[in-house]
């Protein structure tokens, strides 16, 4: 596999835009159900689940603005893996890659589907009719370009921080004192679990590297 090592030119997306990826691409649609998931792993103690991944995330971000700002190259972390380790590391890197795009992105598109299908009903037909014309849309998005593939982004990006306000505020008047208590219902190894189901809204920084020049 050919790993681009020179410097891409430069396509000018801006903060906005940049950062928009980096949300689609770390956090996604799964920050709608995932907090759920943990609080029911482990009750309010899921917090501390919240609060260790987020201080492990800060460490892998900075990583890779280093990595980013001292190899600006569009192979990404497997040209990252190839300065360090060599050749044979680095395409085993790139087809890790390769091989996760092909699996996952039909995969999310699925998830999503079923999202479709439970809001609108229909069952598994609309959930695959749903996930395949969202695979058919984020592949003509790419295949115009990364302005308008970042740009759409930028849209679901501010739809996501949308959904999560008015989710946070229709939350807020059953908000109690008494919810927090018992803090830890299911034990303090719990918390592991709740972290094991937030680890994907932490996990992604690898996957924008390639944009670094």
């Amino acid at each position: 596999m050919m790993l681009g090592m020179s410097s891409p030119r430069s396509t000018g997306l801006g903060v906005a835009t940049g950062t928009a990826l980096y949300v689609g691409a770390v956090l996604g649609p799964g920050v709608l159900i995932l907090p759920a998931l943990a609080a029911q792993a482990a009750g309010p103690a899921s917090v501390l689940a919240w609060a260790g991944l987020l201080a492990l995330s800060v460490a892998i971000a900075v990583t890779f603005a280093a990595l980013g700002v001292r190899h600006p190259v569009a192979g990404g972390a497997a040209a990252y893996v190839q300065a360090a380790f060599g050749r044979l590391p680095a395409a085993a890197t790139g087809w890790w890659f390769y091989a996760g795009v092909v699996i996952g992105a039909p995969t999310v598109s699925l998830v999503g589907g079923f999202y479709v299908s439970h809001l609108v009903g229909g069952g598994k037909p609309i959930a695959v009719v749903a996930a395949a014309a969202m695979l058919v849309a984020a592949l003509a998005a790419n295949a115009g370009g990364l302005r308008l593939s970042a740009t759409v982004q930028l849209g679901l990006a501010a739809l996501l921080a949308a959904l999560l306000l008015v989710a946070i505020v229709a939350a807020l008047p059953a908000a109690r004192a008494s919810q927090w208590t018992p803090f830890a219902p299911h034990g303090w190894l719990a918390v592991g679990t709740a972290a094991n189901l937030l680890m994907l809204s932490f996990v992604g920084w690898e996957a924008v590297a390639h944009l670094a020049g």
